[in-house]
């Protein structure tokens, strides 16, 4: 998002003594992050890494001293002490940047300051992209709007990049939703599985979106499948157990994710979106693009919107590579 845009936003919100701090650290992470995410799998991989990330980190310093960014992040944590929903959001940007500035001054190896420096970057996107939203989801919450809300995460594991893809992915939808101004979209990159959990509580979500890596162990010759959080790896009863409530969709936007549901509506949703085998990462972003396109700019019932979005993707794959909307214990 263009920096004009994006403080236009901010402006429109009850946040105007805090503009300056919040722009500071939104300049900081939209300079970065793409060229990070680009220099990870290197970094990861040990390509020549020590080089490539005191590079990165030393040309950081010329626009935001990191002890500066993290006094930034404690002024703006006391001046939205009210918004309750917004501190593990919040508390998990401060922990992020205290635990990497920690490391920095302890001269840890560069692949953990990367490890963890993708983590600050997320966790600023998911507060500087949250924020704008601040006051329409106090609303909701104190029952003053019936505004939806929606969680979009994007998931990787430690050991990988988190695609660009899967960042484009979420931040199409929450650009969807503020374009279109017809639901709240909470968005989380990297998101480790604590997280996710906590964010759940907050609110009664009318979609939960999940783009990711799924994946699958042989266990005495069984696959048992999982979804990939950057703190473990989740399998299908620990993922159920964390709703609370029943979200009207649920879109696990990753591979494998049909037999993960057992190929079943999850029981935390009315409908369930899973792709059966692995999905390119193209064809998931064109899903999600085509799904909110159908539902928030264009005007049609979910359900709609989920049945072209489905037909498009799976006019691309080879079966039995496909898509299911589910509903209940029946594929719609």
């Amino acid at each position: 998002m263009e920096r004009a845009e994006y403080e236009r936003y901010l402006s429109n919100t009850e946040m105007e003594n805090m503009i300056p701090q919040i722009m500071s650290i939104f300049d900081f992470f939209e300079d970065y992050f793409n060229v990070f995410i680009g220099m990870y799998p290197a970094i990861i991989d040990g390509n020549d890494e020590a080089t490539i990330f005191r590079s990165f980190f030393e040309s950081t310093r010329e626009r935001l001293n990191h002890d500066e960014l993290s006094w930034y992040i404690s002024q703006i944590g006391e001046e939205l002490q009210r918004y309750v929903f917004f501190r593990p959001i919040q508390s998990s940007l401060s922990a992020n940047v205290n635990q990497y500035l920690t490391m920095r001054r302890e001269n840890r190896n560069d692949k953990k300051n990367a490890v963890k420096f993708l983590k600050v970057l997320c966790s600023m996107y998911c507060f500087t992209r949250t924020v704008v939203n601040i006051q329409g989801l106090y609303d909701v919450k104190l029952g003053r709007t019936q505004k939806q809300v929606v969680l979009a995460v994007g998931t990787c594991k430690k050991s990988e990049p988190i695609y660009r893809t899967i960042k484009d992915e979420v931040e199409a939808i929450w650009e969807t939703a503020i374009h279109s101004d017809q639901a709240y979209v909470i968005p989380e990159l990297a998101c480790s599985f604590g997280v996710f959990k906590s964010l759940l509580n907050e609110f009664n979500y009318s979609i939960v979106h999940v783009a990711g890596h799924g994946d699958y162990d042989l266990v005495e010759n069984r696959k048992s499948y999982y979804l990939e959080y950057l703190d473990s790896p989740v399998i299908y009863s620990e993922f159920i157990s964390s709703f609370s409530q029943v979200s009207e969709y649920v879109i696990l936007n990753c591979c494998f994710s049909y037999s993960f549901a057992n190929g079943n509506a999850l029981p935390c949703s009315n409908y369930t979106i899973a792709h059966q085998e692995p999905v390119g990462t193209n064809i998931a972003k064109d899903l999600a693009k085509d799904f909110y396109d159908f539902a928030w700019n264009q005007g049609y019932s979910y359900l709609f919107a989920a049945s072209q979005a489905i037909a498009t993707a799976n006019s691309q794959e080879i079966y039995p590579k496909r898509y299911w909307l589910l509903k209940t214990n029946t594929p719609y």
